[in-house]
C-alpha cells in the first residue's frame, strides 16, 4: 500500500545494528538495521510512515548500536529523552532500558496504526512482558492492530549453549542440579506457568522434546492470537530455531505463511472441486445446496478456514469469515452445522467483559476420514543450504 498506513516497528532486543558472520566473514544488518534501512534507506519510497523505537540496556551494545547508526545513518536523529519527542515518525527513538522497564515507556508513547514487537532475546523473553504489551494495545479480544515476532532458541533448551545449561530430563525436582534449576526458572517465566514439565522433561528423544516445547509455547501464545506461526530454521548442524509470528490479522498471517513455504518449497495447495464433490455427496440431504457457481455458506467457511486458518483458530468475530456471505446469514448457525458434523471443535472460551466468546478449531480427523483431504504439513526448516543459495 505504498508505506501510507502508519507502522511501528519496536525491536525489544535491538543490540548493536550489525552481525558478523564468522563462517562468511562478513557483517550483515541485525534486527535493529533491517528496521533502520526500512525507515530510512526505503527503495520504494522517501518518507515512509514508520516509527522506529530501538530498546537496549547493555552499554557495550549500545554503544555499538550509535556507532553503527551514525556510520550507516549520518543524517537521521536519535532521540533517547522520550518526553521530548515531538513527532515519532521522523526520528529513530532509543530507550535504554531492560524490556521489562521499556514496556511502560512504549506504552506512554503516541504510536499510531499497526506496531510490530520484535523480540529477540539473548536467552528467552518472559511472558509478563508480553502479555502487559497485548493487554495495552489490544482493547477487545483478537483485535488487530499488533503483531509479536519472537525468536525461540528451541534447540538450545534441549542441548543447552554457553551459559544455558540443558534442561533435566526427569520432572522430579530432587534431581536437578543447580545449573538445571536455573534453566527450569527461565523456561517457567517464558511459558508463564509450570505445566508443561511432565511433557517436556522427560526421555523421549530430543526430537520429540523440541517438538512438544514449541507446540506448548504456541499453546500458551494461542491464548492472546489467532494466529501463531513458527517458522523453523537450522542455521547449523544439531540447531533448531524458530521465528514465531502472532498476529490476529488472517491476511497478515496468510502473507507470511505464503513467504515460507515459498522459501522452503513446502506450499500446500488442496483440491478445492475434489473436496467440494466429496462434501456435496456426503451432505446433499443436509443443507440447501444453491446450485450453480454458488456454495453453502457452510462450505465456504470450511474451505476458507482449512485454507487460511490452518495455523490458528477462528471465531465467531473474525472479519473475513463474516464477510464470506453478503447476506444476513447468522454464522453462529454455520459454526453450530460445522460442529454437529464434525469439522470444527471448540478450543476455547474466552471471557471478556462478560461476554463469553467460542473460539474453535478443525478437526482433521473428521475432515481426513470424511472429505478425504488430508492436513498440511508441519513447515519443514529452513536449512543452512538454503542460505548460501540465496547468495
Amino acid at each position: 500500500m505504498n508505506y501510507k498506513y502508519p507502522t511501528s516497528i519496536i525491536d525489544m532486543n535491538a543490540a548493536t545494528g550489525e552481525i558478523y558472520i564468522e563462517d562468511a566473514d562478513e557483517t550483515i544488518l541485525g534486527s535493529a538495521g533491517c528496521a533502520l534501512d526500512l525507515k530510512f534507506n526505503n527503495e520504494f519510497i522517501d518518507d515512509p510512515d514508520i516509527c522506529v523505537i530501538l530498546v537496549e540496556d547493555n552499554e557495550e551494545c549500545i554503544e555499538h548500536l550509535m556507532n553503527v547508526l551514525k556510520r550507516r545513518y549520518p543524517d537521521i536523529n536519535i532521540m533517547q529523552d522520550v518526553d521530548l519527542i515531538e513527532d515519532l515518525t521522523k526520528n529513530c527513538v532509543l530507550v535504554r532500558k531492560s524490556v521489562d522497564d521499556a514496556i511502560d515507556t512504549i506504552n506512554n508513547l503516541d504510536l499510531r496504526g499497526r506496531s510490530i514487537y520484535f523480540f529477540d532475546p539473548l536467552l528467552s523473553v518472559n511472558m509478563a512482558p508480553l502479555r502487559k504489551v497485548y493487554e495495552n494495545r489490544v482493547g477487545s479480544p483478537f483485535e488487530i492492530g499488533v503483531e509479536f515476532i519472537i525468536f525461540s532458541f528451541t534447540s538450545d533448551w534441549i542441548f543447552g549453549r554457553n551459559e544455558l545449561y540443558p534442561l533435566p530430563r526427569d520432572s522430579y525436582v530432587k534431581n536437578w542440579t543447580i545449573e538445571e534449576k536455573r534453566t527450569v526458572n527461565l523456561l517457567d517465566s517464558a511459558f508463564g506457568d509450570t505445566q508443561w514439565h511432565e511433557t517436556i522433561l522427560s526421555q523421549k528423544n530430543p526430537k520429540i522434546r523440541m517438538e512438544r516445547l514449541i507446540s506448548e509455547y504456541q499453546m500458551r501464545l494461542f491464548h492472546l492470537f489467532r494466529f501463531v506461526i513458527p517458522m523453523p530454521f537450522t542455521p547449523k548442524e544439531n540447531q533448531l530455531y524458530h521465528l514465531i509470528f502472532c498476529s490476529n490479522y488472517q491476511p497478515g498471517a496468510r502473507i507470511f505463511s505464503n513467504f515460507y513455504e515459498k522459501l522452503t518449497n513446502n506450499k500446500w495447495n488442496p483440491n478445492n472441486r475434489a473436496t467440494y464433490n466429496q462434501f456435496c455427496r456426503i451432505h446433499r440431504n443436509d443443507i440447501m445446496f444453491p446450485g450453480g457457481n454458488k456454495r453453502p455458506y457452510e462450505w465456504k467457511i470450511l474451505w476458507h478456514v482449512i485454507k487460511n486458518y490452518n495455523h490458528g483458530k477462528f471465531d465467531e468475530d473474525c472479519r473475513d469469515i463474516l464477510e464470506l456471505e453478503k447476506s444476513r446469514v447468522d454464522p453462529q448457525e454455520s459454526f453450530e452445522w460445522l460442529k454437529k458434523h464434525g469439522y470444527i471443535t471448540i478450543y476455547s472460551v474466552e471471557n471478556y467483559e462478560e461476554e463469553e466468546i467460542e473460539r474453535y478449531e478443525l478437526n482433521w480427523a473428521t475432515i481426513e476420514k470424511k472429505l478425504k483431504l488430508n492436513r498440511p504439513a508441519p513447515f519443514k526448516p529452513l536449512i543452512d543450504k538454503d542460505f548460501e543459495d540465496k547468495n
